[in-house]
């Protein structure tokens, strides 16, 4: 933040010329690359446009309803920043002073022109309008029946999610949680429809919406803004309990795995049953479905093995993984269509998209599946088709890996065995459904495994080289498993 102080007496000033030009010049391009909801911090910011600024007047205080366009080389990606006042002679935590944008003065008064995320008036005032379902311009704000069970007008104590995604969240008196949806997309949010559906049907484990607050635009297409649901106590995510397992032991964490696996089933098995509404009528995969699914595959181990190839000055196991792989690249090639073909038949659902460790609440040992968004990059239309649910499966899957090595972990048991009870729970449910959803299970399962697996050797090798052992490793375990070939241990 600019160290220079810039005259400001409201926010209606925010539009005039000097400081509209100090927001998209200086301010914006600096700050942005510290924000860890923008997505595009590895390209070049040509320019950044502020694209609207409503005014929302509360009664407790007023914000702007910011949007910004981030010019990249020959792409636009547009944000959500909601913007406000802190004043200095007003009670505020650090977060003001830390999300500023500029600061400002009227007269002797200093304050600093922040992201409203920060103040307690913007989400008070929120929850207030939801209460009322008001409509501030082409905003809405549309409550569910749960949300009556939330008193209006208490003033309730706001805690904010310390830890920065890809979206801004805050926890209001122990009962609501509130999520600012950053990346601004036209069209129907897989979140707000994926939890309004799961309340409806009465699948009890993820948090309930109370609401949504979106903006209508030309066309009468909904541009979600702001998503609440009710608040889960808990003891921390899936991940962090586990890296905690793995470096002290403790609980029973094969049982804790056997949860993992039955509430997944349970959400898919909702999800897989007919239903009047077609975004979740279930359908089932035919030939040029599973045709898609190895041809997108396909692509993705492509993608790897050429990263694989490129590889130089590496350790001694990665070079051999490496070698493994591509020694075996042409029969994994072809062995995608047959993986593939054995899901003619099984269920197409809506699926979660970017299942997890860390996107599951553990809440006195059991699991709550939250952050239906799924992959942020990705176009609305993709994150709401159907697809097989065992692409979540081996989300899962995968994410034990990751778990053992980020805790640098001897425990060379633990990845087989928690999976083995993952997955023995999840098939008990599976196979006990009406309809069930899955045929051949384990071929489909190991075409996701080694799609993902590629993903991950992609991601790695060009954001945490470091990691890249992670997924090389499994990769070629999985690959050695389906090809029937034994691959050189690591320590071999």
């Amino acid at each position: 933040m600019a160290q220079h102080i810039l005259a400001l007496s409201n926010l209606d000033e925010v539009l005039s010329a000097e400081m509209r030009a100090f927001i998209e010049t200086e301010a914006l391009p600096a700050y942005l690359a510290r924000r860890r909801w923008f997505a595009s911090k590895d390209k070049v910011i040509e320019s950044v446009t502020l694209a609207r600024a409503d005014k929302f007047v509360m009664e407790n205080g007023e914000v702007l309803l910011a949007e910004i366009d981030v010019h990249l080389a020959g792409i636009s990606e547009r944000y959500q920043l909601p913007l406000g006042i802190g004043w200095d002679d007003e009670p505020h935590g650090p977060l003001v002073e830390q999300l500023a944008l500029a600061r400002v003065k009227d007269g002797e008064r200093l304050g600093y022109l922040t992201d409203a995320f920060a103040l307690d008036i913007l989400p008070l005032g929120l929850m207030a309008a939801l209460h009322e379902k008001a409509i501030a311009g082409d905003v809405h704000f549309t409550p569910t029946s749960a949300l009556v069970r939330i008193p209006a007008g208490e003033v309730l104590s706001i805690r904010r999610i310390a830890a920065e995604q890809s979206n801004s969240s805050l926890i209001l008196g122990n009962a609501v949680i509130m999520k600012i949806i950053r990346r601004v997309m036209l069209g129907i949010n897989p979140e707000v429809e994926m939890v309004r559906y799961l309340t409806e049907q009465g699948y009890a484990n993820t948090p309930p919406l109370l609401g949504e607050i979106s903006r209508i635009v030309s066309g009468g297409l909904p541009q979600s803004m702001i998503v609440v649901q009710k608040f889960v106590a808990n003891q921390g995510d899936a991940w962090e309990y586990t890296l905690d397992y793995l470096k002290n032991s403790g609980d029973d964490y094969a049982a804790f795995a056997a949860t993992l696996g039955t509430r997944l089933a349970q959400l898919q098995e909702v999800l897989a049953k007919p239903s009047a509404d077609p975004a979740f009528n279930p359908k089932p995969a035919a030939a040029l479905d599973t045709q898609a699914w190895a041809d997108g595959a396909r692509l993705q181990l492509a993608a790897a093995l050429g990263t694989l190839a490129g590889l130089r000055d590496q350790p001694e196991t990665i070079l051999r993984d490496a070698a493994f792989v591509i020694q075996h690249a042409e029969t994994l090639l072809r062995i995608v269509d047959e993986l593939a073909a054995s899901g003619v038949g099984s269920l197409q659902t809506r699926i979660h998209g970017d299942f997890h460790l860390g996107q599951v609440l553990v809440a006195d040992g059991d699991s709550y599946i939250i952050d239906f968004e799924g992959e942020p990059a990705k176009p609305l239309a993709m994150r709401r088709a159907k697809s097989s649910p065992l692409r979540d499966v081996a989300g899962l899957l995968r994410s034990f890996h990751y778990a053992v090595a980020a805790a640098q972990s001897p425990d060379v048991q633990f990845v087989p065995q928690m999976s083995a009870a993952f997955l023995a729970a999840y098939r008990a449910v599976e196979t006990a459904a009406t309809p069930r959803w899955l045929h051949q299970e384990t071929a489909l399962l190991d075409l996701f495994l080694l799609e993902k697996s590629a993903y991950e050797i992609c991601y790695e090798a060009a954001n945490r080289p470091a990691w890249l052992a992670i997924p090389l490793r499994g990769f070629a375990e999985i690959a050695a498993r389906v090809l029937k070939i034994m691959p050189e241990t690591p320590d071999a």
